[in-house]
């Protein structure tokens, strides 16, 4: 009986160590740089930064002329791996990139181009179909362009729309 209950024992403490260790929020993840994700890299601070000024200026420079005179965030199914193709870089760069540009992700960057785009072409074509907008948009449904505009603290396209003609 003591053999078995020292054997409890040791299983116990075993399990309550393992629990522990794995459960415990407070502990740091050992990542390797490259198995970071999105998250990670763009909650990281100034000190973990991995690329040089003139890196990032480059790759702004090439994000910027895709979103305004590329105007891919009009494409439906944008990923951010389309992204890291037409940039030719890798995930870690785009999220540093995105996230000194000022967006808070590339979600956040695409639905702020996509609203603005929204917003000019309900100024140039007043009486176009809400439906034809979000498409032209590419917001999957004018339900989800009403959804972008309200997270960006807009109102609705149909009452953004009634305000112009007033």
């Amino acid at each position: 009986p003591w053999v078995k209950f020292a054997r409890d024992i040791v299983f116990i403490g075993a399990n309550v160590w393992f629990c522990i260790y794995t459960l415990n929020p407070w502990r740091k993840t050992v990542m390797s740089e490259y198995a970071m994700d999105d998250s990670n890299a763009e909650n990281s601070d100034t000190t973990t930064r991995r690329l040089t000024d003139d890196r990032l200026d480059e790759l702004a420079g090439r994000l910027e002329v895709l979103l305004t005179e590329e105007q891919i965030f009009t494409e439906q199914h944008i990923t951010r791996d389309l992204l890291m193709q037409r940039l030719g870089t890798n995930a870690n760069y785009i999220a540093e990139v995105i996230k000194r540009c000022g967006y808070a992700s590339f979600y956040d960057m695409i639905c702020q181009h996509r609203v603005r785009y929204a917003i000019a072409l309900i100024h140039q074509q007043p009486d176009c179909r809400m439906s034809d907008i979000a498409d032209r948009c590419g917001f999957s449904s004018p339900a989800s362009m009403a959804k972008a505009f309200q997270s960006q603290g807009k109102a609705a396209p149909s009452t953004f729309r009634k305000s112009l003609s007033v």
